[in-house]
């Protein structure tokens, strides 16, 4: 029993032995390996720290890259800035000198100017007080005073020139005056003076119609061949004055007027390019071959004033008004050669005006006014004349082209030797006009009105013209007119004849006597026939003029004489 005790004990006490060498081979293992997996861990940890701490340090030195860069960059602008402002500290004193000295300069100037404006006027004083009247009649003073002038206009400025120029004219050293070989001329002669931007008038706010007291005058003024661009003679009293070939473009002449009924005003040649001259007042005036382009001319009366050979392109002439003061007489002005092409005359009117050669192509002119008016060769070119008055005047040798007479109302209008091509005639009123040898091209008859109107030798298309009328009442289509031919003419069928008489330019010519006439045809002549006119009996047969008559007589054949 024991025996087996034993034994069982010793197998148990093997097994015992053998789980526990597998138990300690583990654990022998186990503590090899925590020391291993500590160690790589430790490693690992330490690599890790190290990068966080490389990274830091690299972070740490970008940052300080960053600051230092912004540092110097700050240290940079604050130098620029520095730099600037006593760049503009210095700039600024450098300007505040200069102004300083500009200022200096321009007082000294202005008291240099001042000085020569008070010699000047000391200086014409003792002249003045030294030859008196005679002042004109000596030319070593006229020297003398018009190299002072000269001179002293040279060297002061637009304000001190104004005050020069008005104690001249005070003292009547630059008026107009006759010498004794009956020149016009003045003591002082300003020829090629640069006057522009003087303000002779009042100023630009001053608008409105003011009383002819607060005018400033300039009566007499003597200003040929002379500079006044820019210049002002607004509200000024302008009688007698003179610019002949004076440069005048760009001034302004509102409001200005002339007091004397005898007032002569010159602007012969002159250059008044885009000048303003709305609102004017003037008689006698002359602005003959004078350039009046691109100007204000608006409200613009003249009374017996000349604009031959003149230009007038793309003026503003609306509500002007140009008229003779005897309208009735055979006396017209002279608008010849004159040139209004593109022109703009709305509500304008023309009394007694002549316009022989003259251009109005293009020119705008509806609800004007013309009396008494003679149009010869005159271009009409794609005018407008609608809801115009035409009165008392005569067109010859006219070529109408699309030229618009809409509206417009024709009284004792003659045509004679005429064009009308595509002419509008829509409702015009013609009472007592007379066609002589008027070629009808395409003209537009709608609505018109034509009473106690006659036709001779004319081109027209009948049928269109009857069609069309509205009133044709004792109108007469004579023979002779196209379309309208009756055949060979009745020996003693009446004619007729349109008479213009010139009386001599020679001493003494005109006569009041009663004047009658006689024509010697080929076939027969007329009897003996007073020539009597409409208009006012004194004025026929005047010095120079040429008047008009219309008599109806038999026909005589081809005229040989009258």
């Amino acid at each position: 029993m024991e025996i087996d005790t034993d034994s069982s004990t010793n197998e148990n006490s093997e097994k015992t032995n053998g789980r526990l060498t597998w138990f300690h081979w583990i654990q022998l293992i186990a503590t090899i390996l925590i020391p291993i997996i500590i160690a790589i861990y430790t490693v690992v940890d330490n690599k890790s720290s190290e990068s966080i701490a490389e990274a830091n340090r690299r972070k740490d030195i970008e940052i300080a890259e960053v600051n230092r860069r912004t540092d110097l960059e700050i240290a940079e602008l604050n130098r620029r800035s520095h730099f600037e402002i006593a760049e503009a500290n210095r700039l600024n004193e450098i300007r505040l000198g200069e102004q300083s000295r500009e200022k200096d300069r321009a007082l000294s100037i202005d008291q240099q100017e001042e000085n020569i404006l008070v010699q000047y006027q000391t200086f014409l004083s003792k002249l003045i007080l030294d030859h008196g009247n005679y002042l004109e009649k000596s030319s070593e003073a006229k020297t003398v005073a018009q190299f002072m002038t000269l001179t002293a206009l040279e060297q002061v400025n637009i304000k001190r020139k104004r005050i020069l120029l008005r104690s001249l004219h005070h003292a009547n050293l630059i008026n107009f005056l006759k010498t004794e070989k009956l020149f016009d001329t003045s003591v002082v002669n300003l020829d090629q003076a640069d006057l522009s931007h003087i303000q002779f008038g009042l100023a630009l706010n001053q608008t409105g119609q003011l009383p002819m007291y607060r005018y400033i005058s300039w009566n007499y003024l003597y200003l040929p061949r002379t500079i006044l661009t820019y210049a002002s003679f607004r509200y000024t009293i302008l009688d007698h004055t003179t610019f002949t070939q004076s440069i005048m473009d760009f001034v302004d002449m509102s409001f200005a007027a002339h007091t004397n009924h005898q007032s002569r005003t010159n602007f012969v040649n002159v250059s008044l390019i885009e000048a303003k001259l709305s609102n004017v007042r003037f008689r006698l005036t002359n602005f003959s071959l004078t350039n009046l382009a691109l100007s204000q001319m608006d409200n613009f009366e003249c009374i017996e004033c000349h604009f031959s050979h003149s230009i007038l392109t793309r003026v503003n002439l609306n509500y002007s008004r140009f008229s003779h003061t005897f309208h009735l007489s055979k006396t017209r002005l002279l608008f010849n050669s004159a040139n209004f092409s593109y022109s703009h005359m709305y509500f304008a009117l023309f009394r007694s005006i002549n316009f022989t050669q003259s251009d109005w192509s293009h020119v705008q002119a509806s609800h004007i006014g013309i009396y008494n008016s003679i149009f010869t060769n005159v271009n009409m070119y794609k005018s407008l004349l609608s809801n115009s008055i035409v009165q008392d005047s005569t067109f010859e040798f006219m070529d109408f082209y699309q030229t618009d007479f809409s509206y417009a109302k024709f009284f004792n209008v003659t045509f004679i030797n005429s064009n009308m091509y595509l002419v509008n005639m829509h409702f015009v009123i013609c009472e007592r006009c007379f066609f002589i040898n008027v070629n009808f091209i395409d003209t537009i008859w709608t609505y018109v009105s034509l009473t106690n109107s006659k036709f001779r030798d004319c081109s027209i298309d009948i049928d269109e013209l009857l069609e069309n009328s509205i009133d044709i009442s004792e109108s007469k289509l004579i023979n002779g007119t196209k379309e309208y031919n009756l055949g060979e003419l009745n020996p003693y069928h009446p004619i007729l004849y349109n008479i213009r008489v010139k009386t001599g330019d020679r001493i003494s010519p005109e006569t009041y006597m009663n004047v009658y006439l006689t024509i010697f045809g080929q076939m027969n002549q007329t009897k003996e026939t007073e020539l009597k006119s409409d208009e006012h009996q004194l004025n026929r047969f005047q010095r120079g003029h040429i008047d008009n008559f219309t008599g109806q007589f038999n026909n005589p054949g081809q005229v040989c004489f009258s």
